[in-house]
C-alpha cells in the first residue's frame, strides 16, 4: 500500500466520518485489490473554493460502468464472489452527500477501481 498524504492535511468534520469513509474504501481496495493499493489525500480547488480529497485506487477487477452508480445504493453489489452486506459504498456516499460533497468511482492506472471523494472546505 502507497500512501500518499499532503502535508499540513486538515479534514473540517467529524473524526468518525472521516474514519468511517476512509475505512470503507480501504476496506473495499483490500478485498477486491491483488496486490496494490494506492491511497491519496490532498487538498484541492474547485470553483466554490479550497476542497479535501481522498482518493482510494487497487489493481483489483475494477467496477464497470455500468455498476459505478448501483454500488451507491445499499444492499447493491457488483461482485457476488466476495463476501459482503453492499454497504460500505453507500454509506460512503451518504456521508460524502452530508458534507455537500462528490464521490466519483472511475479505473486506476493500476488496473483496478479509483474511488474519489472531494469534500469542500467550510
Amino acid at each position: 500500500c502507497d500512501i500518499q498524504v499532503e502535508e499540513d492535511l486538515s479534514f473540517y468534520g467529524d473524526q468518525g466520518d472521516l474514519m468511517e469513509m476512509a475505512g470503507n474504501l480501504l476496506d473495499n481496495a483490500y478485498k477486491y485489490g491483488q496486490s496494490r493499493l494506492l491511497v491519496s489525500a490532498q487538498m484541492g480547488d474547485s470553483m466554490d473554493g479550497r476542497t479535501f480529497i481522498l482518493r482510494v485506487e487497487d489493481d483489483g477487477p475494477g467496477i464497470s460502468q455500468a455498476h459505478r452508480l448501483r454500488v451507491l445504493r445499499r444492499g447493491e453489489r457488483a461482485d457476488q464472489r466476495v463476501s459482503g452486506q453492499g454497504i460500505g459504498l453507500a454509506v460512503v456516499d451518504e456521508i460524502v452527500h452530508l458534507y455537500g460533497g462528490s464521490i466519483v468511482i472511475a479505473e486506476s492506472h493500476l488496473g483496478g477501481a479509483a474511488v474519489q471523494i472531494v469534500l469542500p472546505l467550510r
